[in-house]
């Protein structure tokens, strides 16, 4: 039929607009509580405009992930339930258009969404959750590192700042530093840019206009222990605020450090910088970034056979199935990851059974459609 590929765009198109619509719904929901949740204890110490824009872009991304197989389950049911209710699904069959007929340009939009998914998981996942820890350390330490008026003790160093302008500039600055026992410092300063770099713990001030005095104890030759500088980088590790370490958890290694770890970790080798020492933990992780991007495509399998079947005669009934849809998967999928990182079942059929039983259930309504229903 001429009027074939024009019935496949406007079946695709349809459930793409549905999608989309369901896509910018769910986002807000999803959003906002995981905004809160990532700056909520961080809010007493000075959380800036740029912070939350960070966070925010991060959580985004996040988000975006996990909501596209929701938005699109449903996009399809809400598409598929308006179709069968203005009895567009049964003209077309009445037309003569066949079962693949309605199956493929809506598995072509799953699987569209599914390698969209794909590329946010693998390819960007594990950077959100890095940008998103080193923000959270960066305003952590901001909060808690130098508060104008008083003195700051750094083990055996005391830094006091007279004003603050703007939340990385200090005005008026005296530090003494005893690490050295036998040359203490005295610094002065006019003013200094503050900050601080979480993955390694070291705490810098830029100092401008000042004096460094070495030794500086009343004698005979005090002046000749005076130095002064017009910038001066001054910087010390301070672990403490932020933890020893940085230690990696699994979502926030790349699909390549997960293999790595794995194959390293098969072998017996220690891997440093890591949060957990079992395997399971990233193999886990690393079924789950092509588990979950498989589901808009498995769910487009099942939509189509429940619409021609009689499952979604209208919109409300597209989106209580949609419902029952996502409810069970996610629980059995929730179920089964969080059953092979307590090692009560093995990584990769745990991981993969949820998806296998849902491609299960759409191959049998697919077979029951066309052997039936043709």
């Amino acid at each position: 039929m001429r009027s074939a590929p024009r019935i496949f765009r406007y079946l695709a198109l349809e459930v793409l607009q549905y999608t989309v619509l369901a896509f910018l719904a769910a986002s807000p929901v999803l959003l906002i509580p995981n905004v809160f949740d990532q700056l909520g204890d961080f809010l007493v110490v000075g959380v800036t405009g740029d912070d939350i824009q960070i966070v925010l872009g991060w959580v985004l991304v996040l988000v975006a992930g996990y909501s596209l197989p929701i938005a699109f389950a449903f996009g399809l049911l809400l598409a598929l339930g308006r179709l069968h209710g203005d009895r567009e699904i049964a003209a077309m069959r009445a037309c003569g258009l066949s079962v693949s007929s309605l199956v493929i340009p809506v598995v072509a939009v799953g699987a569209l969404l599914s390698l969209f998914t794909g590329v946010v998981l693998i390819g960007f996942e594990h950077e959100a959750w890095k940008q998103i820890e080193s923000t959270e350390r960066q305003i952590l330490s901001r909060g808690a590192v130098i508060e104008p008026g008083r003195f700051q003790r750094f083990g055996k160093r005391m830094i006091l700042a007279q004003n603050r302008r703007g939340k990385n500039h200090f005005e008026g600055i005296m530090i003494s530093d005893h690490t050295a026992e036998e040359m203490p410092l005295l610094i002065f300063a006019e003013s200094a840019d503050y900050s601080f770099e979480p993955e390694t713990g070291v705490l810098r001030l830029l100092l401008a206009n000042g004096d460094m005095l070495l030794d500086p104890y009343p004698s005979e030759e005090f002046r000749e222990h005076r130095i002064s500088f017009a910038r001066f980088d001054y910087s010390f590790r301070a672990p403490w605020l932020v933890g020893d370490r940085w230690e990696f958890r699994p979502t926030q290694l790349s699909l390549g450090e997960l293999r790595s770890t794995i194959a390293r970790r098969n072998r017996g080798e220690k891997v440093p910088g890591l949060r957990y020492r079992e395997t399971r933990y990233y193999e886990s992780m690393l079924y789950r970034m092509f588990a979950i991007p498989t589901a808009p495509l498995l769910f487009s399998l099942i939509g189509v056979p429940l619409a021609i079947l009689g499952f979604v005669r209208s919109r409300p009934r597209g989106m209580l199935l949609a419902l029952l849809l996502l409810g069970a998967y996610y629980t059995l999928f929730v179920f089964a990851y969080e059953s092979a990182r307590s090692g009560l079942l093995p990584p990769l059929p745990a991981i993969w059974a949820p998806n296998a039983l849902v491609f299960a259930i759409g191959a049998i309504l697919l077979f029951y459609t066309v052997r039936w229903r043709q």
